[in-house]
């Protein structure tokens, strides 16, 4: 199983995040007047279900579950944001 943080399932996380950013998304419902409804949603769908994939990588994956994370602090193959960079 993923996890995106200790003890929490990676899908879990991201279907979470997607339910709340859509709510928020339809309570605003402003600024995009330019593209459809439907549009906006999946693109925000998108963003908001892959903002994580990079947790899905053995690095962090080892470093979400160490014990000591304090000696990983630095460690940049843990980093999220880097696959994140090729789906942006």
């Amino acid at each position: 199983m993923l996890l995106s943080h200790p003890g929490k399932p990676l899908l879990d996380h991201l279907k979470n995040v997607f339910l709340i950013g859509d709510c928020i998304l339809m309570r605003k419902k402003t600024g995009f007047e330019n593209f459809s409804e439907e549009d906006v949603r999946e693109l925000n769908r998108l963003n908001l279900l892959t903002h994580d994939l990079g947790k899905a990588t053995s690095y962090f994956q080892y470093y979400i579950r160490s014990v000591d994370s304090n000696s990983q602090k630095n460690d940049e193959k843990k980093t999220r944001s880097f696959i994140r960079g090729f789906i942006l």
